[in-house]
């Protein structure tokens, strides 16, 4: 799995994960390589980061992520309140 992190959540990232997988940019931001079991607990994992974290592949987990997010979105669109 690789993804980028913003950051603003640099502890965390580095709090998690070996730093032999994670490379930081000049600007701050983070990539992480890594392997991971694919189940309900990464995804709420990757959610808790919110915007500031971008699922780079595999592009199944990236799609879950996105699919997700729109859901949790509409949610918010509609006028309804539950």
């Amino acid at each position: 799995m690789k993804y980028r992190c913003a950051p603003r959540v640099h502890v965390r990232v580095r709090d998690m994960f070996d730093p032999q997988t994670i490379e930081t940019a000049p600007n701050g931001e983070m990539t992480v390589r890594t392997t991971m079991a694919d189940d309900e607990w990464l995804t709420g994992m990757l959610l808790s980061y919110g915007d500031s974290v971008q699922v780079l592949a595999p592009d199944f987990i990236r799609q879950r992520i996105a699919d997700t997010a729109k859901k949790m979105l509409a949610c918010y669109e509609t006028d309804q309140k539950r």
